[in-house]
């Protein structure tokens, strides 16, 4: 879309120019002349070029990224089977990029760099399996935009841009208590069931009576899913011999999804416990 709409408005723009330098180029007496019809194509013409510069305005700000809703859709494809077809799935979903005015939280200097902190709560999905357990999945983005002047040859000026944050991604799931009695105590060791995928790094635990969470950090450049074996096998860069890629993004839905599996097998050595009526040790 954005595309057709720079074609149109870059085609219109030259026409327009085009038709304006022949007009000026003609004589006082032959303007007087000019058949009026062609008066009423140029403002035609200059008005279609202001509508389509704010059609792709408009259409640069709706020009959403793709891993975000694929991202849900991955989730609710794989959950689906096992949520309660009678409970509703509550989601809560942002579209609008993570630098938007509305998102900052700040602004400082460090050293030479004029800094914008944004903060972008942009996930909340919120559902009820099938045995009862709500489950809660949120993704936070933050982003620090840095820019500063530097000096290049011969005194000229340049201006330079730098980008960096992370990705917050939270897992929670709230039971009963009198089903998981002593889940509390399972907070210093539960964390020998949390399993992550490579480059995913472990931000918290928490762990008590009637619920347990984990929230893990992901490069902000994630994707919703990586490419099965042989899809990536036809990613590779054709110009590199060994047929090596470099560090693939780190996997949100898979992430999202091993984070569920440990919480239930923290929720699983509770229930253990119970059975067992002593304390079992994680593994």
């Amino acid at each position: 879309m954005l595309g057709l709409g720079m074609a149109s408005f870059c085609l219109v723009g030259m026409l327009g120019q085009q038709f304006l330098a022949e007009v000026l180029s003609l004589s006082y007496e032959e303007r007087q002349g000019y058949d009026e019809l062609h008066v009423y194509v140029f403002w035609a013409f200059a008005l279609t070029s202001v509508v389509l510069f704010l059609v792709r305005r408009r259409a640069r700000r709706s020009d959403l990224e793709d891993r975000r809703y694929g991202l849900v859709a991955t989730l609710l494809k794989r959950l689906w089977v096992d949520l309660d077809e009678n409970a509703p799935v509550e989601l809560k979903l942002d579209l609008s990029p993570c630098d938007e005015a509305r998102k900052s939280v700040g602004k400082l200097k460090r050293g030479k760099w004029n800094c914008e902190d944004f903060t972008d709560p942009w996930l909340s999905l919120k559902g009820r399996f099938a045995d009862g357990t709500h489950l809660h999945v949120s993704m936070v983005e933050r982003l620090q935009k840095r820019k500063r002047f530097a000096t290049v040859g011969r005194g000229k000026r340049r201006l330079k841009l730098k980008r960096k944050g992370k990705a917050l991604l939270q897992v929670g799931l709230r039971v009963k208590p009198e089903r998981f009695p002593g889940l509390s105590r399972l907070d210093a060791s539960a964390r020998r069931a949390v399993r992550l995928p490579a480059g995913v790094k472990l931000s918290r635990l928490d762990v008590a009576g009637d619920r347990v969470s984990m929230r893990a950090l992901l490069d902000l450049d994630w994707v919703d899913r990586v490419a099965s074996e042989p899809e990536a096998k036809k990613e590779l860069n054709p110009l590199d011999p060994s047929g090596i890629r470099t560090s693939p993004a780190h996997d949100a839905s898979r992430a999202a999804t091993m984070m569920l599996l440990s919480l239930y097998q923290v929720l699983n050595f509770a229930r253990s416990a119970r059975h067992h009526g002593n304390k079992r040790a994680l593994p």
